[in-house]
Formats: structure tokens, C-alpha cells, sequence
């Protein structure tokens, strides 16, 4: 099969501090993939197809890129040892898997505008569209590495989804397609040991999903963390934590804030760190980033003080607020899967994304050389061995 044009990116890098309204509100949550949606699931497939452990590089060949993957308006390319980009799908909206064999990635049904989440095999270059959902949009396709074998992405009745969508998994078989909550979606986080989604927040509590049980609200104030807002969450590499980009707003502007909020999921406890107000309304981002080893936090601001046009500002911290630094302009932080190298996207003086490394000791970031194709680098989307 051949794709017969590249989805667009579904990808939205910034959240507006003004109100926002869960996704799909203009449609009712009705499928006609395999399983029937009546209610918040509890879906009981095991997956399959495991894909194997990533494997391991020097340290050395990170610090060039090595194993990194970025999407343009032609598609997903890899960065290779010898510093080349190789491109791997015609799809921008695309993830290598741990093990760089498989890809995930969207697909545009031609005859509905609807977007599917496909399969490529990197090494036989087979395709399959795994959802095949003519009623519903798919975006943002994620490994769930707890739960081998399984993706899991945000779906809708409609499209533009600037909310992520509701969360939703399928196998890597085709089969298991489920939407998890029809009742709220958001910016969603996967828990490493396959548990747990979290999810949501914008003007009511977020929520988490427990395999096996269902949603259940999470609210920061049972964490004593005082803030209106979830934006953007990530766990921390053993599931005990979720770090989570959060602000706090009034209707006469006055207590307005962002900040990174840290909840130990245990101790039922939270901190809020780097807590600002933005300069002219200020927006957040969508991502954090937990080092694989779990002791940094990378997170962008926008709209802090001083403010450098609308240029964010790339920072990594300690998940209990110690050895907070600041990297440099720059958003969508990605760790390499040592924890040695932090990449990120400055925007250079010709308006084009440039993509710069920074090791984890020193903090101290440098461009990479790439080819003429990452000038026009839309995202950075992982960071596996090539």
C-alpha cells in the first residue's frame, strides 16, 4: 500500500493560558473499529508482538545526534552514525519504536479526510492501517513501552484536535482498538510500567486512567498543590511521580502563574517549582521530559520574563526543585536513552528550527550539523539507536 498523501502534523506546541474546552465537544464518541464504545473502558486484550529492549551506544555517538529522530513536511528522518538523515516514512505525524524496526504513523483515508494510525516494518517496508476508523480522527501515536506491543493516541468524532483528543489504544495486530475515556481527553502521558494514562486538566481536574479499573479525577489540591490548570504531564521513569506543567488563572487577571508542579503518586504529596507570571497572557507547552534514569526534568517556558520575542526558554531541574539550570532558547526537549544528551529546537536567525545537544553535565548545548532537510524541522519525535 502506498500512502497517498502526508497527514498533517496534529502536533500543538503551545496552549493558550485562556480558557480551553475538552475535545470533541461538536460530536458524540461513536466508532466502528472493533470494540463498541458505551461507556469508559476497561479493556482486557493483552498485547502483542513485542518489540525487543533498545539497545545501547556509546555515549560519544549520542553527543552527534546519532539515533535521533525529527519530522519535516516530507516525513520522519533518523539522524546515522555518520551524523546523515535518513528517511524512514513519508508521514510527519510518526514514532520509531524502542527497537527502531516498526513505525507508527498517520495516514490520511482519502475518500472520509479521516486519519488513521498505520504500521511500517522498517525492514520489509509492509504497511497496515491498524485502525481503519472512517468516523474517527486519530492523532499523536505513541509506544507504550509497559504494555509492548501496543500504541496508544488520542481520537475524535472530529478533527483538528488542538486537545490531543481522548485517549485510545490499539495493538500492533490491528485488534484492541479502545477508546479509554468518552468523556475527557488532553495532552496525554504514558506510566512506564503500563498502569497508568494521565491525561487532561485545561479548566477541570485531569484524570488518570488505571488499567484494569477505569478514570479516576486527579485533582492537585488532594496533593496540596493550589493551581486551576493541567496542561502537560510526563511520569517519571519508575511511575511514581508525574510532573506536570500547570498554571493558575483568574477571570480578573489577577494570581496568574505558570509553573511545574510535582506529585509523588505515593505520598500523595506535591510541589510546585519555577512558578512565573507571564509577560502579555503567555502560553505552555506541551512537553516534559523525565531523563531515562529519572533525576532531570526538562521543561520549556513560555512568555517568562525577560521576554526575547516569543522565544521559549529551555530549563532542566531536579524532581525535588534542586539544580534547577538554564539551557538556552529552545522547546521539545528529548533525552537520549542514556540520559547523557538533552536535544532541543532554538529557532535560528533565519526563522528555521535548528536542532542543538546539550550533555547533561555541563549544560552547555551546540549545534548539530545536519543536512540541508533539518532546516526545516518541525519536531523532534525520539531518540532511539539508528
Amino acid at each position: 500500500m502506498q500512502l497517498l498523501r502526508t497527514a498533517a502534523l496534529p502536533l500543538c506546541l503551545t496552549f493558550s493560558l485562556s480558557a480551553c474546552g475538552a475535545p470533541g465537544t461538536s460530536g458524540s464518541a461513536t466508532a466502528t473499529a472493533d470494540t463498541p464504545i458505551s461507556s469508559p473502558a476497561v479493556p482486557t486484550a493483552e498485547p502483542t508482538l513485542a518489540p525487543t529492549a533498545a539497545p545501547t551506544m556509546d555515549p560519544a555517538a549520542y553527543a552527534t545526534g546519532a539515533g535521533l529522530s525529527l519530522s519535516t513536511a516530507d516525513g520522519l528522518w533518523q539522524v546515522g552514525e555518520d551524523g546523515s538523515l535518513n528517511l524512514v516514512v513519508d508521514s510527519s505525524s510518526a514514532r520509531l519504536s524502542p527497537d527502531s524496526q516498526m513505525v507508527a504513523f498517520l495516514q490520511v483515508d482519502p475518500d472520509t479526510g479521516a486519519d488513521d494510525v498505520w504500521l511500517l516494518n522498517v525492514a520489509t517496508g509492509e504497511r497496515a492501517n491498524l485502525t481503519n476508523t472512517p468516523d474517527r480522527y486519530e492523532e499523536t501515536p505513541l509506544w507504550w513501552v509497559g504494555r509492548p506491543g501496543m500504541l496508544e493516541f488520542g481520537s475524535d468524532t472530529v478533527s483538528g484536535m488542538g486537545n490531543h483528543g481522548y485517549p485510545t489504544v490499539v495493538l500492533t495486530d490491528g485488534s484492541g482498538y479502545q477508546v479509554l475515556d468518552i468523556e475527557q481527553g488532553g495532552p496525554q502521558a504514558l506510566s512506564p510500567d503500563g498502569s497508568a494514562i494521565a491525561y487532561g486538566g485545561y479548566d477541570a481536574p485531569g484524570a488518570i486512567y488505571r488499567w484494569g479499573t477505569g478514570v479516576e479525577a486527579f485533582n492537585p489540591a488532594d496533593f496540596g498543590v493550589d493551581v486551576n490548570k493541567l496542561l502537560a504531564p510526563g511520569f517519571s521513569p519508575d511511575g511514581s511521580k508525574i510532573a506536570w506543567i500547570v498554571a493558575n488563572t483568574a477571570s480578573d487577571g489577577s494570581g496568574n502563574f505558570v509553573g511545574l508542579a510535582v506529585f509523588d503518586l505515593q505520598a500523595r504529596t506535591g510541589q510546585l517549582f519555577h512558578s512565573f507570571q507571564p509577560a502579555g497572557g503567555g502560553s505552555a507547552p506541551q512537553a516534559v521530559a523525565w531523563s531515562p534514569e529519572g533525576t532531570w526534568i526538562a521543561f520549556p517556558t513560555f512568555g517568562e520574563p525577560p521576554v526575547s520575542g516569543r522565544a521559549p526558554k529551555l530549563w532542566v531541574i531536579h524532581p525535588d526543585g534542586s539544580g534547577e539550570t538554564y539551557v538556552g532558547e529552545g522547546l521539545n526537549p528529548i533525552w537520549s536513552p542514556d540520559g547523557s544528551q538533552l536535544a532541543f529546537l532554538p529557532t535560528g536567525a533565519d526563522g528555521n528550527q535548528e536542532v542543538w545537544i546539550a550533555p547533561s553535565d555541563t549544560w552547555q548545548p551546540t549545534q548539530l550539523n545536519l543536512p540541508d532537510q533539518a532546516k526545516r524541522t518541525l519536531l523532534l519525535m525520539g531518540w532511539t539507536k539508528p
